[in-house]
């Protein structure tokens, strides 16, 4: 494989590979890069491809900001008899891209918009926490993910959205070793009884700012509240505890 401005060649992986994704999104026309391969094109092969791919896809979706998921893929492929792995990477949409330190804190997260900390939330969620269950049959190879995509998706929007910010808490996601759950201060809004949020029955607690993520396409104003996830996650719950004043906030689990 001859190299040129959109083909990269290497020997093995190197610290260098962050780089040279980032190079090709931040181009025109994106482009390929092939471990296994040496610069003068001559297939060298990788010990374990397997072990390459997913350190391949841990770097990408951990070190390189904005987010470059869904803009590349790892393939895994035999030439000549011996194992190489192919990255394709797509321009980016978001440019530029740039390398992100290794360490998330507090200011990743917060002191900017609540669409962009959203996103943030997503992003670490979906590319970085979410991590994919491959179960090996005698006929294939199946892969999930920890948590349905859709589902994590509209949880995580429904707890941004739903806050009650006038408390001055902020919505809460915290990662244990069996569940995620995700916490959005406040109470259940003035009118709407647990019974009603169970059935689909929704009131938006912050109605300008549904609005703003529904003209985003980021929301759907007019779908239920409850069912949506809970039907792609039978085990995800939604439940109301109360305080000292017998009201009731809101907590989502997902298992």
């Amino acid at each position: 494989m001859t190299e040129s401005n959109r083909i990269e060649n290497k020997r093995e992986l190197s610290d260098s590979l962050e780089k040279e994704v980032i190079a090709f999104l931040n181009s025109a026309e994106g482009g390929v890069i092939y471990p296994g391969i040496d610069k003068a094109g001559k297939i060298i092969g990788l010990e374990d491809a397997d072990e390459v791919q997913l350190k391949v896809k841990d770097r990408l979706k951990n070190n390189i900001q904005p987010s470059c998921l869904g803009l590349f893929d790892v393939i895994h492929e035999s030439h000549e008899g011996k194992d190489i792995v192919e990255i394709v990477v797509a321009s980016g949409s978001e440019k530029p891209y740039y390398l992100k330190k290794y360490e998330m804190s507090e200011k990743d997260y917060g002191f900017c918009c609540l669409v962009k900390t959203c996103k943030q939330v997503l992003a670490r969620l979906e590319g970085i926490e979410n991590r994919t269950i491959t179960k090996i049959t005698p006929r294939e190879r199946i892969n999930r993910n920890l948590w349905n995509r859709v589902a994590l998706r509209e949880a995580v929007i429904n707890t941004i959205i739903h806050n009650d910010y006038t408390t001055e808490l902020v919505p809460k996601f915290e990662i244990f070793a069996d569940r995620l759950e995700m916490t959005s201060a406040g109470y259940i809004h003035p009118g709407e009884e647990r019974e009603d949020f169970f059935a689909g029955y929704s009131i938006p607690r912050n109605k300008t700012l549904m609005r703003v993520f529904k003209d985003l396409d980021m929301v759907d104003a007019s779908a239920p509240a409850c069912p949506g996830f809970s039907s792609l996650i039978p085990v995800t719950r939604t439940s109301f505890l109360p305080d000292s004043s017998g009201r009731f906030s809101r907590w989502i689990r997902m298992r």
